[in-house]
């Protein structure tokens, strides 16, 4: 073929602009592995999180007559912040516990549970932490849900220019700590009521 016949057959696309259209764009979308998704995935749920939207603490309300009250409250941390484990009080379900919250529960006197339990077996080896007190009428007792890395961990393993990386992840400890009121009245302050 003589290369002037090559330059007629490969002539440019007109454009489109002269009838009033802009031309079209091109479709381009990072295309990701599965694992890019799921690291995404996991990354936006530890990082983002789901929070408290009631009202902000303000002041320890005293129980009622002969009563005691628990406050159970968890700061606002990035690790784990998307979940969000069941409450439960004597066995009875109490709500959630979400980021940055605090939940107010009013109980007889006496010895009482506080349990966290997983919402799903999604939530894979979450080991459902729980505490006992003994409260007396008027006592206002703080319990803490902590969120640390453990000592044990995971390895995951990515695939990079055709090399296995494997990187260990510590697994999340779930706890429940007694707090002293001077200790919690300078964290619950930045939380939101449990809904």
């Amino acid at each position: 073929m003589l290369p002037w016949h090559r330059n007629f057959l490969e002539r440019p696309e007109p454009d489109i602009r002269l009838c009033g259209n802009p031309p079209p764009q091109p479709d381009i979308q990072p295309v990701f592995s599965a694992m890019q998704r799921i690291a995404t995935a996991v990354l936006t749920s530890l990082l983002v999180g789901c929070g408290a939207t009631g009202t902000q603490f303000k002041a320890v309300s005293p129980p009622s007559e002969e009563r005691s009250v628990f406050y159970i409250y968890r700061p606002s941390r990035v690790a784990a912040g998307a979940l969000s484990p069941l409450l439960s009080l004597d066995g009875q379900p109490a709500g959630r516990v979400p980021n940055g919250s605090f939940a107010r529960r009013e109980v007889t006197a006496g010895s009482h549970k506080v349990q966290l339990l997983r919402p799903s077996s999604a939530w894979g080896n979450f080991k459902e932490p729980s505490i006992e007190l003994t409260t007396r009428p008027g006592d206002v007792s703080f319990v803490r849900y902590d969120i640390v890395a453990g000592k044990e961990s995971v390895t995951s393993a990515t695939v990079v220019s055709g090399l296995f990386i494997y990187v260990p992840f510590p697994v999340m400890e779930h706890k429940l700590v007694s707090v002293e009121a001077s200790e919690a009245l300078l964290e619950i302050g930045e939380t939101r009521e449990s809904e």
